[in-house]
C-alpha cells in the first residue's frame, strides 16, 4: 500500500492546520520510520510565495518523496478569474518547474467547486496555457462537483489526473461506487478522510458517513495501484506521530482485507 500524508500532519499546527511547518524536514526524516511512502506538499495563503518549496534549495532525496504540490491557495471563488490564475497558478508552476517538480494538485472544492460549464471552460483554458509551456506537467484535479462536470475537465488533456477525496465526495452526497467507476482510469491518489453527509464537517475515523469498506472493495475490484494519502481530521495536538501511526494501521488493515 502506497500510503502517505498531507504535509503538516506530523507537526503541531502552530501556523495553520495544513500550512507548511517551520521544521518541514522533520516529517521527511521520519517517513520511513512510520512506514509511509510520500508527502503531499501544501502551499496555502499563510506563506504562499514565501513557501520553502518555492524559495529554498530542496534536496533531491526529499523531492523524490513529494507526491505532488497541493495548491490550497486556489480554494477561492476567484479561481475562475484569469488574472488570479496567472498570479497564483501559472507563476507557481514556473517556480516549481525550475526545481524539476512536475506534479501539482488543484483542489476545486468548497468555494472553488465547479458549478457549471462556464467554470469548466475557464479551468480548461488555464490548463491549456500551462500545458503548452510545460507539456510534461501532471495536474491532479481534486473536486467535489458532479461527475459530468469533472469528466469534462479530466478529458481535456492526457496529463490531467484525479485526486479522489473520500470525505468530500461523501459530504456532497454522491454515490462512491458510481463516482469511482466513472473516472477510475484518471484516479492516481485517494485522500483518506471521513465526513458527514450534506456538507458536514470532517470527523474522526468511523464517526462520519464515509463507507470505507465499500470504497476499498471497489478499488480492489478495479485493481487500483496508486497512492493513498491520509488527510483525516487532526487528533490531539502534541500526539501527531501516535495518531498517524494508529490511522496507518487502520487503513493498512482495510487494504489487506480487500487487496
Amino acid at each position: 500500500m502506497k500510503l502517505g500524508i498531507i504535509q503538516g500532519r506530523l507537526s503541531q499546527p502552530v501556523h495553520g492546520h495544513q500550512t507548511t511547518p517551520e521544521n518541514w524536514q522533520k516529517e521527511f526524516d521520519i517517513l520511513k520510520k512510520l512506514g509511509l511512502n510520500h508527502i503531499e506538499w501544501n502551499i496555502d495563503n499563510n506563506k504562499l510565495f514565501k513557501n520553502p518549496i518555492l524559495i529554498s534549495d530542496i534536496d533531491l532525496k526529499i523531492i523524490e518523496k513529494i507526491s505532488s504540490i497541493c495548491l490550497d491557495n486556489l480554494v477561492t471563488d476567484r479561481v475562475y478569474d484569469e488574472d488570479f490564475l496567472n498570479l497564483n497558478l501559472t507563476n507557481i508552476v514556473e517556480l516549481l518547474y525550475t526545481k524539476n517538480i512536475l506534479s501539482i494538485t488543484i483542489p476545486l472544492v468548497e468555494s472553488a467547486t465547479i458549478k457549471n460549464s462556464s467554470d469548466v471552460s475557464k479551468i480548461r483554458a488555464a490548463l491549456d496555457n500551462i500545458f503548452e509551456k510545460y507539456p510534461e506537467l501532471i495536474v491532479n484535479i481534486e473536486s467535489d462537483a458532479r461527475i459530468s462536470l469533472v469528466s469534462e475537465v479530466l478529458g481535456s488533456n492526457k496529463n490531467i489526473r484525479f485526486t479522489y477525496d473520500t470525505g468530500n465526495i461523501t459530504a456532497s452526497n454522491f454515490n462512491h461506487e458510481r463516482y469511482i467507476d466513472a473516472i477510475f482510469d484518471k484516479i492516481n491518489n485517494i485522500h483518506l478522510k471521513d465526513r458527514v453527509y450534506n456538507h458536514g464537517p470532517s470527523v474522526q475515523y468511523g464517526m462520519g458517513d464515509t463507507d470505507f469498506d465499500a470504497i476499498f472493495s471497489q478499488l480492489s475490484e478495479l485493481k487500483y495501484n496508486n497512492l493513498f494519502t491520509l488527510q483525516m481530521i487532526r487528533g490531539e495536538t502534541g500526539k501527531e506521530m501516535e495518531y498517524i501511526t494508529d490511522l496507518s494501521k487502520i487503513f493498512r488493515r482495510l487494504h489487506e482485507k480487500y487487496f
